[in-house]
């Protein structure tokens, strides 16, 4: 059959279909463009004055309650240093976008590239994406821990939350992999809003302590800060009791499948007479302290008081900690005169006789040991030509593993392997890196 060719007056019609639709693409991408630029005009006016607005907060909660001077100074220091980031990252991505034609970020003039944003904020070199949002949330846990109250909690995690929008992503490849550069310019100078919206918020919040009348608090009344609620102190030197105080006993952060140890201030009250109300974790209380087990090894961890006195509720304030995970343990090879040995350094065999068995354990940033639940010891000749191995189901050695150890020559190689060790709880079971042991007599 024979092959059938469009006729040159169809070529051309169907050409100048194509051209139509690429001028009514790029009439599309001009109006975007074009209403990217209005948002963006916006957003360098209201920078000025929320920082302005900022700065009044700061100066009015300085002067009024002088012991947060220096909770004010880290978000001040916090907020210059992230806003110094996004201007600097804002210049690198017009000076990408213009190249010769660059100028200044305000003045971007190649609007529609879409290189320079992904080139700069997803860098393999120095990916400023990702060191952008770990600022951001370390800016974010600061302010959260000043917040005593779910709704400016809330306001906080609405202005500085970056979640990526698909699972299998990160924040930073889904929000810059696919920007032109006058979106790069809006998105950077809406997240230096919220930053400052974020510090206005959290300024207020701490200037909005009232006492108990609704009456604001004078400026030269004498405060204790407790439970991040500012109680006055009365003119006989009394504050009203009870008051709790809670800290972690190891750091400001919780560790997750771990019995964390936190120390309960009680003021007019016992600890025993506190009843706790805490959310993503279990709980008890033993010899005046409280222990508090997150239930995941990430999040938050919210510890919430109450008492009863005279037939009513008293609220003695909450406590909300960041909880992070534990380190891996570190296995070691335990001898019977209780010293330890970590492997890789060639080891005596009289020495090795003396193991007893193989341990695990962290000494930072608390000691723990944890439970060996089994490994296996395996011999390599030094020629390797001979190889055996033994299991054992414990932290002990086995009889077999004593004689694979005794038969152990000059230049073999023992190694531990297979080494599993137990969460505190129980609840996580590890699989270690293995000891290797160079022998020589």
């Amino acid at each position: 059959m024979a092959e059938y060719r469009l006729p040159p007056r169809q070529k051309m019609i169907n050409l100048v279909y194509v051209i139509l639709i690429a001028m009514l693409a790029i009439n599309i991408s001009a109006d975007t463009l074009d209403t990217y630029s209005l948002l963006n005009r916006g957003l360098r006016q209201r920078a000025g004055s929320l920082g302005q607005y900022g700065d009044r907060l700061r100066d009015s909660l300085v002067s009024t309650v002088p012991h947060l001077t220096r909770a004010v100074h880290v978000i001040d220091s916090m907020t210059a240093d992230l806003i110094t980031d996004i201007e600097s990252a804002k210049e690198e991505t017009a000076k990408a976008a213009d190249g010769k034609k660059y100028v200044s970020a305000d003045e971007l003039r190649s609007l529609e590239d879409l290189n320079a944003v992904p080139d700069v904020m997803l860098s393999a070199i120095r990916p400023r994406g990702a060191m952008l949002k770990a600022k951001v949330e370390a800016f974010r846990d600061t302010l959260l821990a000043e917040a005593s109250d779910s709704i400016t909690e809330a306001l906080l995690l609405s202005c500085l939350s970056l979640e990526a929008d698909k699972k299998l992503t990160s924040w930073e490849k889904g929000v810059f992999t696919s920007m032109p550069a006058i979106g790069g310019m809006v998105y950077m100078n809406t997240l230096r809003e919220n930053v400052l919206i974020a510090r206005a918020i959290t300024y207020q919040h701490l200037l909005g302590t009232r006492t108990e009348s609704g009456e604001e608090e004078q400026a030269d009344a004498r405060y204790v800060l407790i439970n991040h609620d500012q109680k006055i102190v009365d003119a006989d030197g009394t504050i009203e009791v009870p008051v709790v105080s809670i800290t972690p006993h190891i750091e400001s952060v919780l560790y997750g499948e771990f019995d964390n140890p936190v120390d309960v201030l009680a003021v007019g009250i016992s600890p025993e007479e506190i009843d706790y109300e805490v959310s993503g974790a279990r709980h008890f209380l033993r010899d005046g302290m409280l222990y508090v087990c997150p239930l995941s090894s990430s999040g938050t961890v919210r510890v919430g008081m109450h008492c009863e006195r005279k037939g009513k509720t008293v609220d003695l304030g909450s406590r909300t900690f960041r909880v992070r995970q534990l380190p891996v343990p570190s296995p070691l090879v335990r001898f019977s005169d209780g010293t330890s040995y970590a492997g890789t350094v060639p080891v005596e065999k009289s020495r090795l006789l003396k193991m007893s068995g193989i341990s695990a354990g962290i000494s930072e940033p608390v000691k723990i040991v944890y439970e060996v639940t089994g490994f296996e010891t395996v011999l390599v000749s030094k020629g390797g030509e001979k190889v055996l191995s033994a299991v054992s189901g414990s932290s002990e050695l086995t009889a077999e593993q004593k004689r694979i150890i005794e038969g152990a020559e000059n230049g073999d190689k023992l190694y531990f392997t297979g080494i599993s060790a137990k969460s505190p709880n129980g609840a996580t079971v590890y699989r270690l890196a293995p000891i290797s042991a160079p022998v020589y007599e």
